[in-house]
């Protein structure tokens, strides 16, 4: 009668992968092992595409082919996701695993009990969303706060600079009144002696109120435009005759607190660079002069111009992406049609692409992961061939690849296709390509990463190349039907997928090692 127990009950140690005499860590230790393994982050999305396809089928529709495999193939890791879970929730409780030992069926209690242990798995990630996007949020908080500093110091500085031109002036006027007045002396005049050095003492004294008002004017003048005082400053900048360099600094105050206004007051007498202009605007995070600037001067932008620190225009236009892609993708695009180069190196050796890339990466949630790549794949379809073309072989390509791979995201592979850049010679620092990373993940989620890597092989990815480990996508196709366990049927089916995959591929691209 216990043998018979025995067969129908399945073998949980087995399904965790642990002895008979495990303690509780290592049992804990072997599920989450296995749970990460398996993804559970992705139990609730496959559960309702499972629901989805049948209630298609019981509301009387016929399913595709693709949908049938789909849908089997569904059961199946649920079917996983219940064994574990299932395993765990025994061998964890030390009653249910006295009864199991005994050869007691207690799975039914634990079945009932694996709805709660989907709610905590989707918690859990809902969980690390939450952490994804605060940490999104932070930076950005981080920037505001970055710019707030900035604008800070530019401000004292500027004032600090006019307060030491006004001590400095005091000083060379106190000076040049006693040259003249020992000279005067010196000369011995009798003659008017004390009505010349009286007029001197006048002149000198008028000069040091003229220049001493100006530059407290200026001073009076950069506070009215931190303050957003408009029509004061337009009564000022009308009745004084303002240097150059002082226009300079006060036109960087204005961008500097977002003052649009103000700032046109002193358009027409500009002497700074839209693209240096530009750099001011990303420094101090102001958007409502910023969309000012793109509707008025992007025309006027030299797109090969480089600023101080060797930025572009595309460079600064790319840092803002990151705040309101819906806002500024169109600035970009529009720079890129004009021809501005995605390659261009700034002092850091920074491209515009590798903004573009670092952009792309900078997510909260898988969903915003999936429209960032969409985002930069529509970036990229206005850039011309050869430009396209010179991005081959970067870094930063390999890491865009990288990534789309990871989110099998197939535009970008698309596009690389279209324009003759070569999939297959593609890979990141460890030499894996986008094949490695579609087969590395199959036995995680067969049927969408089967689907990518045969997507991979249409567009030219070849299953030969080795990374640093010495490892091919090939040798992966192997691991992967060779990690069937006794107790896993799928034997079969994953032998008939792995010659699904290699009938895709042409026979110059098989390995000639047996296995």
């Amino acid at each position: 009668m216990y043998k018979i127990v025995e067969k129908q009950m399945p073998d949980y140690y087995e399904i965790l992968g642990v002895k008979r005499d495990a303690t509780h860590d290592e049992i804990k230790k072997a599920y989450h092992k296995l749970a990460l393994k398996l993804h559970p982050d992705k139990l609730h999305k496959e559960a309702q595409e499972l629901d989805r396809l049948e209630k298609k089928k019981k509301d009387g529709e016929l399913l595709s082919q693709s949908e049938e495999g789909q849908m089997a193939e569904l059961k199946e890791k649920l079917g996983k996701f219940k064994q574990i879970s299932v395993a765990y929730e025994i061998l964890s409780d030390q009653t249910n695993k006295a009864q199991y030992d005994r050869g007691e069926d207690v799975s039914q209690q634990a079945y009932k009990r694996e709805s709660s242990w989907e709610k905590e798995m989707r918690k859990f990630c809902e969980k690390a969303d939450e952490i994804k996007k605060g940490i999104h949020k932070l930076n950005k908080t981080k920037l505001k706060y970055i710019a707030e500093v900035n604008r800070i110091e530019s401000f004292y500085g500027i004032r600090n600079i006019l307060f030491d031109k006004h001590r400095e002036l005091k000083e060379e006027l106190k000076k040049e009144q006693k040259e003249k007045v020992d000279k005067i002396i010196e000369l011995n005049s009798e003659v008017g002696k004390d009505e010349s050095i009286e007029k001197l003492t006048e002149s000198v004294t008028k000069l040091k109120n003229d220049k001493g008002n100006y530059i407290f004017t200026i001073m009076n003048l950069l506070e009215k435009i931190k303050s957003g005082e408009l029509e004061e400053c337009s009564s000022i900048i009308r009745k004084v005759e303002i240097a150059d360099d002082n226009i300079t600094s006060l036109v960087q105050i204005a961008i500097a607190y977002d003052r649009v206004e103000i700032f046109k007051l002193f358009e027409g007498r500009i002497e700074i660079s839209p693209n240096d202009i530009l750099n001011y605007a990303y420094k101090y995070q102001s958007e409502k002069f910023l969309d000012y600037f793109f509707n008025k001067y992007l025309d006027r932008l030299d797109i090969n111009y480089k600023d101080e620190e060797g930025n572009t225009a595309l460079h600064h236009t790319l840092k803002w992406l990151d705040l309101n892609e819906s806002k500024y993708q169109g600035f970009v695009e529009s720079l890129l049609s004009k021809g501005a180069k995605l390659n261009t190196k700034n002092h850091e050796d920074k491209t515009p692409f590798d903004l573009l890339v670092n952009y792309a990466k900078q997510f909260s949630s898988k969903e915003e992961a999936i429209e960032r790549l969409n985002n930069v794949l529509v970036v990229l379809g206005c850039c011309k061939a050869d430009e396209l073309k010179k991005l081959e072989g970067t870094p930063a390509l390999n890491k865009l690849v990288e990534f789309a791979a990871k989110y099998r995201f197939e535009g970008i592979f698309d596009l690389l296709a279209k324009n003759n850049i070569q999939i297959s010679n593609l890979s990141d620092e460890d030499g894996n390509t986008a094949l490695h990373y579609a087969l590395k993940e199959v036995s995680y989620n067969d049927y969408e990463y089967e689907s990518f890597a045969r997507f991979l092989l249409s567009k030219g990815a070849r299953l030969d190349v080795k990374n640093r480990k010495d490892k091919t996508p090939f040798d992966l196709l192997v691991d992967y039907v060779n990690e069937c366990s006794e107790y896993d049927n799928a034997f079969v089916r994953r032998e008939s997928r792995l010659l699904n995959c290699l009938a895709l591929t042409k026979p110059s691209v098989l390995p000639l090692v047996p296995y």
